[in-house]
């Protein structure tokens, strides 16, 4: 709230403490119980809903960028090389699709086998 007062200037009536872009804040959001809320943007009920995603033009939100962690015995060479191709292939289209698939209970195996072979990676 803060960081959106100091740096967009914004102020709001009242501020609602849910469940950090949950099935909750969504509710809320599609209700008209708040009108504005935290969600992330590969969230598929964005695009299911009709809702906007408001750009940070100011930088205030820092970037939740996904990046594969590996034990350090576990890494090897070709493990490097692998996650760095899995890395450089997925793009926030393709994490929305995919968390919109595992939302209806797809196969979570299957849905990254197919995403795999997709991308030339399987």
């Amino acid at each position: 709230m803060a960081g959106l007062k100091s740096v967009y200037g914004l102020e709001f009536k009242e501020f609602s403490a849910l469940d950090a872009g949950g099935p909750l804040t969504l509710n809320a959001l599609l209700s008209g119980q708040v009108q504005v809320a935290d969600l992330f943007s590969t969230d598929p009920a964005l695009s299911a809903n009709n809702l906007v995603a408001l750009e940070d033009s100011k930088n205030l939100f820092l970037s939740e960028n996904i990046v594969p962690v590996i034990n350090q015995k576990k890494s090897t060479d070709t493990v490097k090389d692998v996650l760095n191709k899995v890395s450089a292939a997925l793009t926030t289209e393709d994490l929305i699709d995919m968390n919109g698939r595992v939302a209806k209970f797809e196969d979570i195996g299957e849905i990254a086998k197919e995403w795999l072979k997709s991308k030339n990676l399987a």
